[in-house]
This record gives structure tokens, sequence and C-alpha cells, in this order.
């Protein structure tokens, strides 16, 4: 409804840029499906199968793909990061996937002194500190868990949740190496023995029927399968559950050949290759090594902790801005914005007091409109926003279309302006009683217009976590505010 898939892309690279504030460059990188598949569909047919029997699906309803679907299809993404100062966009390609590729450049700018070969004058970097060289800091941007065996203590890995939650609303999360060790109590760099152990339902790959909390001990105390083979050869396992025992005590040679051969397949599926010189074409390194040190001896020289920052992106006190900057409300903000603004005149009108546009409540949780209470009774009790009222525009892009049967929402504009005005009459009056009655509001959420099930899942998910913070957003459907005029005072 009026927003664009590249519209969204463009929102995601802001917020992420935003949260992380990069000081260097910010690289992207596109898989490149290769004929035939890559090296792990090829090491195994059930890899991804979920995934890519979507697309074939998807592909039955349409022409099917063609040769040049994929390039045409990313250019638009390529172009809107090449666009970034500093940005860098990079297709997989030999039959690597894009964590592979992202591996490789994590290797690549490693070391402390990458940047010797284009060093002149023995140009030395210092922190801010100034206590001599210091490496650069990564941090890998995705939701893909698999990053994490990527982590060391100059790359981080910033989680990208699916949706906001109240303890994180702008749906991100870092993970370190100290964090990581400090939930799991083995290395990252055991990761991949990890997944080999318990398998990943995303990429359609089982386990050997070890569960995650036995696989962390088992590693914790062996750190490798290779370890654990170990010590069950040395009848060190004795006492261990007896899912150990049946996959590393087993017997029954067929049977245990067989595990190990599942075991050492999953490991490979998992373990990415990271070597710079196998999985980035020449091109790719000179570029990116040229482009890193221009930049680096350009730009003045921050410390590791200020070059890695987020800004706050869980402490909703302090980052609101960022939580304003997360998709799903930047994206709507384009839709709902005007539409607010003019709502927020009409309140100006009939004298409801103070109108704060994009607010957001005392856990983060961004809203459209707060009317202040002028009594200052409300008290943030149930179904009131600090002494106020909560107002939600319902944007165009808010609602779910399906391909075959509009939504009544998105035929709303048909119905007579008398009757919009009416009821955004009828709404304004509710409004009004209910701030200067000391800011409550009865019930969960307050939907006069009954748009709250054909909102799509995102905007309904923000919407239980608003009533799960204690407000109750009024919902007000675009429909309503189009043909209105200030005649509502």
């Amino acid at each position: 409804m009026g927003v664009s898939v590249r519209s969204c892309f463009e929102a995601w690279v802001n917020f992420l840029i935003a949260a992380t504030t990069p000081h260097l460059m910010v690289i992207a990188v596109f898989d490149s499906p290769a004929a035939g598949g890559n090296r792990k569909q090829q090491n195994s047919e059930d890899y991804l199968r979920r995934r890519r029997r979507r697309r074939r699906q998807k592909d039955l309803h349409t022409s099917g793909p063609s040769p040049n679907s994929n390039a045409g299809k990313l250019k638009p993404f390529i172009e809107t990061i090449e666009s970034i100062d500093g940005g860098i966009a990079l297709l997989s390609g030999g039959g690597y996937e894009a964590d592979e590729c992202i591996g490789a450049v994590c290797a690549l700018f490693k070391d402390a002194n990458f940047l010797s070969a284009q060093r002149q004058n023995a140009i030395t970097t210092t922190t801010t500190t100034g206590k001599g060289s210091s490496p650069l800091s990564i941090i890998i941007a995705s939701g893909d868990s698999d990053m994490q065996q990527f982590l060391t203590p100059t790359i981080s890995w910033l989680h990208i949740a699916s949706l906001p939650t109240l303890i994180a609303p702008s749906a991100l999360s870092i993970v370190t190496e100290t964090s990581f060790y400090s939930k799991n109590k083995f290395p990252p760099s055991a990761y991949a023995n990890y997944l080999a152990l318990v398998g990943k339902k995303e990429a359609s790959i089982g386990g050997v029927g070890i569960g995650s909390s036995l696989a962390a001990k088992l590693l914790k105390q062996f750190h490798s399968i290779e370890g654990i083979e170990q010590a069950a050869q040395q009848g060190s396992l004795q006492g261990w559950p007896p899912a150990v025992d049946a996959v590393f005590l087993n017997k029954n040679e067929a049977s245990s050949a067989a595990v190990s051969t599942q075991l050492e397949r999953n490991r490979e599926i998992f373990s990415s290759i990271t070597n710079p010189e196998a999985v980035l074409t020449s091109a790719q390194r000179e570029k990116l090594l040229a482009q890193a040190a221009a930049r680096f001896f350009s730009i003045p020289s921050r410390s590791r902790e200020e070059g890695r920052a987020l800004v706050a992106a869980t402490a909703p006190s302090s980052g609101l801005g960022l939580v304003w900057h997360h998709p799903l409300h930047a994206i709507r903000w384009l839709q709902a914005g005007p539409l607010a603004q003019n709502l927020a005149q009409i309140f100006k009108l009939r004298n409801l007091g103070p109108c704060e546009l994009q607010a957001a409540t005392a856990k983060g949780l961004p809203i459209d409109l707060l009317i202040i209470n002028e009594g200052g009774g409300g008290g943030g009790g149930k179904g009131s926003v600090d002494g106020g009222v909560a107002v939600m525009v319902c944007a165009p892009c808010d609602f779910t279309i399906s391909n075959s049967t509009e939504s009544k929402a998105a035929k709303a504009p048909q119905e007579s302006i008398e009757n919009a005005e009416h009821l955004l009459k009828s709404i304004i009056d509710d409004i009004e009683n209910a701030s200067r009655g000391g800011g409550r509001l009865e019930g969960g959420v307050t939907d006069p217009c009954h748009v709250g099930k054909k909102l799509n899942r995102a905007v309904q998910h923000h919407i239980s976590l608003l009533k799960k913070a204690g407000v109750a957003p009024v919902l007000i459907p675009w429909w309503i505010l189009q043909p209105t005029e200030t005649s509502m005072h």
C-alpha cells in the first residue's frame, strides 16, 4: 500500500546505521545463487529445504526465475548501499554463502596491521587513550545466529529480532564474545560443533538426539566433537545422561558410524569457510582494502568502545530516537505522520491540552500522539500514559491486503465524508472525556472503527505490547482522517 520494497530496505539500512554508528565502512553482503546450489546444499539435500521449497512455489505463481532475475532484483539494493558514504555491496560467489563472505570480510580486517601494505611514512593508528595501535571493531548485523561463530574480542553480533519486545523495543541486542561465553560456557569457535550436535530447524538439519543444554555442557568440558569422541574412547563419559551413551558409546558399529557421519556432515554444513583468498575475489579484496585505507586515514580515530557503541538500543529511557528509526515505525510514519499532525491540529482547536507527536511510553514503545491530561490526574494507571491519552493513527501500510480479497479497510475511503466526519467527532468527544477525566480509557484497546483485526501482524504485535505496558491506544484509521477539515472544533 504505497511502500516499495526498496523503501523498506532503505529504512532498515538507516535503522542499523543509527544503531551502530559505523565509523569506517558499511558493507552489505548479498547471496548470489550458484548453478547447482552452493557448497552446503551440495553437501546435504536437506539444507534449507523448506526455504527452497517456498521459493519454488513462489516461482510457480510467476513467470518463473530467469537467468538474470537475481541480479536485476538486487540492483536497487546494491545502489542503496553504494550511495552511502563508505558503503560497499558484495555478492557472494564461487558456491559460497553470504555468511561465509561475511566471515571472510571479518578475517580480512581482523589483523590490526591490515593496512600495512597501504601505509606510507609508517603511519601508526592510535586510540583516543593514546595506548598504541587498535584493531578495527566490526559489528555484524544479522538475524542469523550462525554469525556467533565469528565472535572475537573485536567482532560483535548485532542480533536483529523479527519483532520488538517490551525488553528491547528496538528489536536489537548485542552479543559479544564475552556475553556469548557467559551464557553458553563454551567459546564461539565451538558453535559449529554445538549446531552439529543439536541441529537447526531453520536450516532443515536435524541433530543427533542431544539437547541444547547437554550439548553446551559437553562442549564446556571437552571443547569439540573430537574431544568428546576421545573422552568416549578413554572411558571418561561414564555417568553422563543416556543420550550421550546412545551417541558416543553405541556398541553397534553400523549405528555408530552413521552418527559419526551425520556429525561430520552437520559440522561441515554449519562451519563457514572464511579464508579471504578463497571466498572473496581479488577485485573484492582490493576494493575493500583500498577504500578502508583511504577512509581510515581521512577520518579522526575513535576508541573501540566509541566505534562499536549502540545508541542505547535496549535502553528505552535514552534510546527513544533509535526506536523511532525502526522500520516498523519509520515506514508507517511516512503515511501516518501527516494524518497525526492533522489530528493534533484538531485537538488544539478543541483545547484538549498539549499534544506530543511521536510520543513514547515509559517502556520505550512508540505511539503517534499523546494528549497530555490537563488535570494531571492520570497517574500512569491502566489505559493511561503519563497522565494522558494515547492515539495511534492506522495508516494504509498498517493493513493486511490479501491477493485474492481486498480488505474492507482499503475500501473505506468510498464511505461518505459525512459519516466519516460524524464518526471522527464521536471519537474525539470520547478522547476529550477520557483525557479530562484522568487520562483513563476502559478496556484493553479502544477500537471504535473495528480495524484492529485487519491490521498486519507487526502492528498488531506492537499494539499488544502497548497493552501489556499498561497503555490503551485509541486506533483511528486513515480513511476517517483523510477527508477531515478543521470543522471538528
